[in-house]
């Protein structure tokens, strides 16, 4: 589960203004669960820092509901694919194995929801206002195993630009998104993972 929560992100800012306002909170919230329900497909790069402020860059692919692909700098040595019930995680240096969890334990689930309800799908931790950007900082209600995500977007156009994650040991990593484009259809094989055979002895 280590290796999983290494996808996810952690940033240092300012202290936000909270958004206290119930009318202003209600209409911040729906305009997040909008944003979230109307975005089907989604690319582009990605960088991640982890607790420890280790960087690693590459590129995503993101299909709602289910699936998303995280394909790390150099090519082929770390890849992550949600395929709609598994996380599939594919090391070079184990060529010949998956690691699998199943989707609805790992903090993705969320993000990958068919349909999001924040006021019911989570336990709402925090709204903030950052200048041009929203923080929302949640709890999975239904598992505190998965831990803690802060969600940062652009705004006045509401845009996903980071999320935080933090385990439940209170570890923190970031994932920062850039060169984003949506709207276009997206190839399935991206979400697909071949379990490698067994190796048999005297096989070729």
């Amino acid at each position: 589960m280590r290796l999983l929560l290494l996808v996810l992100g952690f940033v240092f800012l300012a202290t936000p203004a909270p958004a206290q306002d119930s009318s202003e909170r209600a209409q911040i919230i729906g305009q997040i669960n909008d944003y979230f329900n109307e975005l089907v497909h989604l690319q582009g790069e990605f960088a991640q820092i982890d607790a420890s402020g280790h960087r690693r860059d590459g590129i995503f692919y993101l299909q709602r509901p289910g699936r998303i692909r995280f394909e790390y700098f150099p090519r082929g040595s770390l890849t992550v694919v949600a395929n709609g019930r598994w996380v599939n995680v594919v090391e070079a240096q184990f060529p010949n194995s998956v690691q699998r969890y199943p989707l609805e334990e790992t903090p993705l689930a969320f993000l990958l929801a068919g349909n999001i309800d924040i006021e019911k799908d989570a336990d709402i931790r925090g709204l903030f206002r950052e200048n041009d950007k929203i923080l929302l900082h949640l709890r999975d209600n239904k598992s505190s195993q998965k831990g803690e995500i802060t969600l940062i977007f652009d705004q006045p156009v509401l845009a996903l630009r980071q999320w935080i994650i933090t385990d439940p040991q209170g570890r923190r990593t970031l994932i920062r998104l850039s060169q984003l484009i949506e709207g276009i259809p997206l190839d399935q094989r991206l979400f697909t993972v071949e379990t490698p055979r067994p190796f048999q002895r005297g096989k070729q």
